[in-house]
Formats: C-alpha cells, sequence, structure tokens
C-alpha cells in the first residue's frame, strides 16, 4: 500500500464506552431580572449610562445582586442602545434615499443633476460686458 500526503492510511477509530458527557454552560445557572429590578436599573440609566463604582455597589445592595450584575447589566443596556441608534439612523438613510428616488422619478432628473444645474458658474453681465459680448 503506498501512501503520501494526500492518500493517508486509513487508521481504524478508538470507540468511547462512555457517552461524551454534556458541556456545562457556565458556572451559574442565568438568573432573570425582576421587572422591579428592571424598573430601577432602567430608571438608573435613564439618569445617566454610567455608574461609578461607589453608585453601582449601592445600586447592587438596594437590588440584592452582585456589583458585577449591575456592572454588566449596564454594559449590555449601552450596547443595546447604541444598537438602536444605528438602526434608527440606517431607517432614517433609507428614508431619504426612497423620497430622494422618488423625487427623482416624478422630476425626471437625478440629484445629481439638480445639483450641478444649481452649482454652474454665475456670470455678472455688465454695461461695459455687454458691449464686449456684442462684438464677438
Amino acid at each position: 500500500m503506498k501512501c503520501t500526503r494526500f492518500c493517508p492510511p486509513r487508521v481504524p477509530r478508538v470507540q468511547r464506552k462512555e457517552p461524551p458527557t454534556k458541556r456545562q454552560l457556565g458556572r451559574y445557572p442565568r438568573i432573570p431580572f425582576t421587572n422591579e429590578q428592571i424598573a430601577i436599573l432602567e430608571e438608573k440609566f435613564q439618569e445617566s449610562p454610567y455608574l461609578s463604582s461607589e453608585e453601582a455597589s449601592n445600586l447592587s445592595k438596594k437590588l440584592q445582586l452582585t456589583d458585577v450584575k449591575v456592572k454588566i447589566w449596564f454594559q449590555n443596556r449601552r450596547a443595546r442602545k447604541r444598537r438602536e441608534e444605528m438602526g434608527q439612523s440606517r431607517k432614517e438613510e433609507v428614508t431619504r434615499r426612497e423620497s430622494r428616488e422618488m423625487v427623482e422619478s416624478t422630476t425626471g432628473t437625478s440629484h445629481f443633476e439638480r445639483r450641478s444645474a444649481s452649482a454652474t458658474p454665475f456670470f455678472y453681465v455688465s454695461p461695459s460686458n455687454v458691449l464686449e459680448l456684442g462684438h464677438r
């Protein structure tokens, strides 16, 4: 039997006797926030999207959560706000594009043609220029 790197030899697989163990997803199970906790966290977030370590500690004691959970909630909430703002700006961009296309389809001119027409240099005609233009 000829073996190369393109045609390696067949090696028998080792059969396991025990089934594979399930992977543990994390140290702790996911415990959702209560509606009251979320309401307080949202209220605090509206005041300021960032917390000092002292504010986080006080809030965590008030909500009976760990400092880390409060800090991570604020971090995730800031990320969600950024995503929502990006989505909103994309929607506005699409709306502007659609309205521009609608104007172009009704007027028969493109945005570029309208801009270039208004950006045409202006030639001032004075009484002395009229005499020069008349001789050409």
